[in-house]
Protein backbone atom coordinates (compact mmCIF):
# COMPACT_ATOMS: atom_id res chain seq x y z
CA UNK A 1 0.00 0.00 0.00
CA UNK A 2 2.87 2.40 0.89
CA UNK A 3 4.15 1.28 -2.82
CA UNK A 4 1.30 2.52 -4.65
CA UNK A 5 1.28 5.97 -2.83
CA UNK A 6 4.64 6.49 -3.74
CA UNK A 7 3.84 5.18 -7.28
CA UNK A 8 1.19 7.62 -7.26
CA UNK A 9 2.92 10.84 -6.26
CA UNK A 10 5.69 10.18 -8.76
CA UNK A 11 2.92 9.92 -11.40
CA UNK A 12 2.00 13.56 -10.35
CA UNK A 13 5.29 15.07 -9.92
CA UNK A 14 5.83 13.65 -13.93
CA UNK A 15 2.91 15.29 -14.97
CA UNK A 16 3.02 18.74 -13.41
CA UNK A 17 6.69 18.80 -15.07
CA UNK A 18 5.31 18.34 -18.39
CA UNK A 19 2.71 20.90 -17.88
CA UNK A 20 5.56 23.09 -16.97
CA UNK A 21 7.75 22.44 -20.36
CA UNK A 22 4.23 22.93 -22.33
CA UNK A 23 3.72 27.05 -22.39
CA UNK A 24 0.43 26.83 -23.72
CA UNK A 25 -1.38 26.66 -20.66
CA UNK A 26 1.03 28.31 -18.28
CA UNK A 27 -0.11 28.30 -14.91
CA UNK A 28 -0.56 31.96 -13.98
CA UNK A 29 0.24 33.47 -10.46
CA UNK A 30 -2.66 34.35 -8.27
CA UNK A 31 -2.06 37.63 -6.85
CA UNK A 32 -2.65 38.67 -3.42
CA UNK A 33 -5.64 40.05 -2.57
CA UNK A 34 -5.86 43.85 -1.70
CA UNK A 35 -8.53 46.10 -0.08
CA UNK A 36 -10.19 48.58 -2.97
CA UNK A 37 -9.31 52.28 -2.47
CA UNK A 38 -12.88 53.99 -2.69
CA UNK A 39 -12.20 57.04 -5.02
CA UNK A 40 -15.04 60.12 -4.15
CA UNK A 41 -15.87 61.07 -7.97
CA UNK A 42 -14.86 65.17 -8.14
CA UNK A 43 -17.51 67.29 -7.76
CA UNK A 44 -19.64 68.29 -10.92
CA UNK A 45 -18.59 71.58 -12.67
CA UNK A 46 -21.23 73.98 -12.07
CA UNK A 47 -22.24 75.20 -15.49
CA UNK A 48 -21.60 78.55 -16.23
CA UNK A 49 -24.54 81.03 -14.92
CA UNK A 50 -26.42 82.96 -17.92
CA UNK A 51 -25.98 86.69 -17.64
CA UNK A 52 -29.32 88.38 -16.22
CA UNK A 53 -31.28 89.42 -18.68
CA UNK A 54 -31.92 92.93 -18.08
CA UNK A 55 -35.14 94.26 -16.84
CA UNK A 56 -36.58 97.19 -18.87
CA UNK A 57 -36.78 100.36 -16.31
CA UNK A 58 -40.33 101.29 -15.96
CA UNK A 59 -40.75 105.02 -16.98
CA UNK A 60 -41.64 107.55 -14.30
CA UNK A 61 -45.36 107.91 -13.50
CA UNK A 62 -46.36 110.82 -16.51
CA UNK A 63 -43.79 110.76 -18.22
CA UNK A 64 -45.28 111.44 -21.38
CA UNK A 65 -44.70 115.22 -22.52
CA UNK A 66 -46.94 117.63 -20.53
CA UNK A 67 -47.45 121.05 -22.19
CA UNK A 68 -46.45 124.13 -20.38
CA UNK A 69 -48.87 126.73 -18.39
CA UNK A 70 -48.27 130.02 -18.59
CA UNK A 71 -50.20 133.02 -16.78
CA UNK A 72 -50.26 136.90 -17.37
CA UNK A 73 -49.72 139.39 -15.16
CA UNK A 74 -49.57 143.54 -15.63
CA UNK A 75 -51.57 145.54 -17.89
CA UNK A 76 -53.90 148.06 -16.48
CA UNK A 77 -55.06 151.09 -18.49
CA UNK A 78 -53.60 154.34 -20.16
CA UNK A 79 -54.81 157.55 -22.44
CA UNK A 80 -53.75 157.76 -25.86
CA UNK A 81 -53.75 160.65 -27.60
CA UNK A 82 -54.58 160.81 -31.49
CA UNK A 83 -50.89 161.28 -32.63
CA UNK A 84 -49.22 159.38 -29.67
CA UNK A 85 -50.20 155.84 -28.38
CA UNK A 86 -49.53 154.87 -25.11
CA UNK A 87 -48.48 151.46 -23.98
CA UNK A 88 -48.98 149.55 -20.55
CA UNK A 89 -46.32 146.30 -19.68
CA UNK A 90 -47.63 142.48 -19.58
CA UNK A 91 -45.21 139.80 -18.30
CA UNK A 92 -45.59 135.97 -18.80
CA UNK A 93 -44.93 133.38 -16.06
CA UNK A 94 -44.29 129.96 -17.65
CA UNK A 95 -43.25 126.55 -15.85
CA UNK A 96 -42.73 123.11 -17.60
CA UNK A 97 -43.12 120.49 -15.70
CA UNK A 98 -40.93 118.37 -17.88
CA UNK A 99 -38.14 121.01 -17.83
CA UNK A 100 -38.69 121.31 -21.75
CA UNK A 101 -37.31 124.67 -22.86
CA UNK A 102 -40.35 126.85 -24.45
CA UNK A 103 -40.56 129.98 -26.70
CA UNK A 104 -42.64 132.16 -26.45
CA UNK A 105 -44.99 133.92 -29.14
CA UNK A 106 -47.01 137.32 -28.47
CA UNK A 107 -50.19 138.81 -30.31
CA UNK A 108 -53.05 140.38 -30.14
CA UNK A 109 -51.53 144.58 -29.25
CA UNK A 110 -48.26 143.03 -27.95
CA UNK A 111 -46.12 141.49 -30.25
CA UNK A 112 -42.53 140.15 -29.47
CA UNK A 113 -40.84 136.59 -27.67
CA UNK A 114 -39.56 137.73 -24.66
CA UNK A 115 -41.18 137.39 -20.86
CA UNK A 116 -41.84 140.67 -20.79
CA UNK A 117 -44.06 142.57 -23.96
CA UNK A 118 -45.73 146.36 -24.43
CA UNK A 119 -49.24 146.24 -25.07
CA UNK A 120 -49.82 149.54 -27.40
CA UNK A 121 -53.24 151.46 -27.41
CA UNK A 122 -53.76 153.67 -29.82
CA UNK A 123 -57.39 154.62 -29.27
CA UNK A 124 -60.05 154.02 -26.28
CA UNK A 125 -61.47 150.85 -25.41
CA UNK A 126 -60.64 147.42 -24.60
CA UNK A 127 -57.35 145.53 -26.07
CA UNK A 128 -56.16 141.59 -25.80
CA UNK A 129 -52.52 140.50 -25.14
CA UNK A 130 -52.09 137.07 -26.04
CA UNK A 131 -49.06 134.66 -24.97
CA UNK A 132 -48.63 131.47 -26.93
CA UNK A 133 -45.99 129.00 -25.26
CA UNK A 134 -44.57 125.72 -26.85
CA UNK A 135 -42.33 123.63 -25.33
CA UNK A 136 -39.46 121.47 -27.59
CA UNK A 137 -41.96 118.89 -28.03
CA UNK A 138 -44.61 121.03 -30.00
CA UNK A 139 -46.79 121.13 -26.96
CA UNK A 140 -48.58 124.50 -26.24
CA UNK A 141 -50.39 126.55 -24.18
CA UNK A 142 -52.04 130.39 -23.91
CA UNK A 143 -53.13 132.81 -21.69
CA UNK A 144 -54.72 136.04 -22.87
CA UNK A 145 -55.44 139.38 -20.25
CA UNK A 146 -57.06 142.74 -21.30
CA UNK A 147 -55.81 146.20 -21.21
CA UNK A 148 -58.05 149.34 -21.67
CA UNK A 149 -57.52 153.16 -23.33
CA UNK A 150 -59.38 155.26 -21.51
CA UNK A 151 -60.68 158.58 -22.23
CA UNK A 152 -62.75 161.22 -20.14
CA UNK A 153 -64.78 163.43 -21.38
CA UNK A 154 -64.24 167.68 -20.99
CA UNK A 155 -65.92 168.99 -17.99
CA UNK A 156 -67.71 171.95 -18.83
CA UNK A 157 -70.29 173.96 -16.28
CA UNK A 158 -72.73 176.62 -16.44
CA UNK A 159 -72.16 179.75 -14.12
CA UNK A 160 -74.73 182.37 -12.99
CA UNK A 161 -76.62 184.07 -11.77
CA UNK A 162 -79.17 182.08 -13.39
CA UNK A 163 -82.84 183.43 -14.62
CA UNK A 164 -85.71 182.90 -12.68
CA UNK A 165 -88.08 180.10 -13.30
CA UNK A 166 -90.32 181.35 -14.47
CA UNK A 167 -88.00 184.22 -15.90
CA UNK A 168 -90.05 187.21 -17.82
CA UNK A 169 -89.90 187.21 -21.95
CA UNK A 170 -87.68 189.39 -23.75
CA UNK A 171 -85.00 189.29 -20.71
CA UNK A 172 -81.07 189.15 -21.32
CA UNK A 173 -79.36 187.02 -18.64
CA UNK A 174 -76.07 187.66 -18.37
CA UNK A 175 -74.19 183.83 -17.54
CA UNK A 176 -70.39 183.82 -16.06
CA UNK A 177 -68.76 180.75 -15.64
CA UNK A 178 -65.42 178.72 -15.37
CA UNK A 179 -63.44 177.75 -18.49
CA UNK A 180 -64.26 174.37 -19.77
CA UNK A 181 -61.69 171.99 -19.45
CA UNK A 182 -60.44 168.17 -20.57
CA UNK A 183 -58.78 165.72 -17.97
CA UNK A 184 -57.08 164.11 -20.84
CA UNK A 185 -56.56 166.07 -24.02
CA UNK A 186 -57.13 169.54 -23.36
CA UNK A 187 -54.44 169.79 -20.47
CA UNK A 188 -52.90 173.64 -21.47
CA UNK A 189 -54.60 176.68 -20.54
CA UNK A 190 -57.65 177.51 -22.75
CA UNK A 191 -56.94 174.20 -25.04
CA UNK A 192 -61.06 173.61 -24.79
CA UNK A 193 -62.62 177.05 -25.16
CA UNK A 194 -62.20 176.07 -29.54
CA UNK A 195 -64.13 173.53 -28.91
CA UNK A 196 -66.97 174.90 -27.06
CA UNK A 197 -70.70 175.40 -27.47
CA UNK A 198 -73.55 177.02 -26.62
CA UNK A 199 -76.81 176.20 -27.70
CA UNK A 200 -80.55 177.27 -26.81
CA UNK A 201 -84.20 175.72 -27.65
CA UNK A 202 -87.66 177.32 -27.11
CA UNK A 203 -88.51 181.02 -26.29
CA UNK A 204 -85.13 181.41 -25.52
CA UNK A 205 -81.86 182.48 -27.70
CA UNK A 206 -78.08 182.78 -26.46
CA UNK A 207 -74.75 185.33 -27.48
CA UNK A 208 -71.66 183.33 -26.71
CA UNK A 209 -69.60 186.40 -25.19
CA UNK A 210 -65.70 184.90 -24.23
CA UNK A 211 -63.84 181.78 -23.29
CA UNK A 212 -60.74 181.79 -21.44
CA UNK A 213 -58.61 185.02 -21.03
CA UNK A 214 -57.21 186.18 -18.06
CA UNK A 215 -59.91 185.23 -16.20
CA UNK A 216 -60.54 181.89 -17.50
CA UNK A 217 -63.53 182.88 -18.05
CA UNK A 218 -66.76 180.87 -19.82
CA UNK A 219 -69.32 183.67 -20.22
CA UNK A 220 -72.19 183.92 -22.55
CA UNK A 221 -75.66 186.16 -22.29
CA UNK A 222 -79.08 184.63 -22.34
CA UNK A 223 -81.77 186.36 -24.01
CA UNK A 224 -85.86 185.05 -23.55
CA UNK A 225 -88.66 185.50 -25.86
CA UNK A 226 -92.30 185.67 -26.07
CA UNK A 227 -93.59 183.09 -23.86
CA UNK A 228 -95.02 180.99 -22.28
CA UNK A 229 -92.72 178.00 -23.19
CA UNK A 230 -89.68 176.14 -21.80
CA UNK A 231 -85.95 177.31 -22.73
CA UNK A 232 -83.07 174.93 -22.45
CA UNK A 233 -79.43 175.73 -22.30
CA UNK A 234 -76.98 173.56 -23.62
CA UNK A 235 -73.29 173.83 -23.64
CA UNK A 236 -70.70 171.29 -24.58
CA UNK A 237 -67.29 170.70 -25.34
CA UNK A 238 -66.01 167.96 -27.68
CA UNK A 239 -62.35 165.86 -27.46
CA UNK A 240 -60.36 164.42 -30.01
CA UNK A 241 -61.81 161.14 -29.48
CA UNK A 242 -65.86 162.03 -29.79
CA UNK A 243 -66.62 162.27 -26.20
CA UNK A 244 -68.78 165.04 -25.30
CA UNK A 245 -68.93 166.94 -21.91
CA UNK A 246 -71.79 168.65 -21.58
CA UNK A 247 -74.33 171.14 -19.16
CA UNK A 248 -77.98 171.96 -19.43
CA UNK A 249 -79.65 174.58 -18.12
CA UNK A 250 -83.90 174.35 -18.02
CA UNK A 251 -86.09 176.81 -17.15
CA UNK A 252 -90.10 178.68 -18.18
CA UNK A 253 -90.66 181.84 -19.88
CA UNK A 254 -93.69 183.34 -19.52
CA UNK A 255 -95.98 184.94 -21.83
CA UNK A 256 -95.74 188.65 -22.53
Amino acid sequence: MAHDARRSFAALLSVLALAACDGRNPVQPVPPATTPVVVDPPPPTPAPSAAPTPTPSEPPSGSSNRPPTVTLTGGGSCHPLPSQPCRVEFQADVRDRDGDPVRLEWRGCTSGTGFTELCTIDRPGEFTATVIATDSHGATARASATARGTNLPPVVKIGGPRPPDPAPSNTVYPIAGGEPHDPDDYASQNSACPHAQVSATGPCRVSFAVCGGVGDVFDFDIRTLDGPGTCVVEATVTDPWGAVGRDTLTFRVLAP
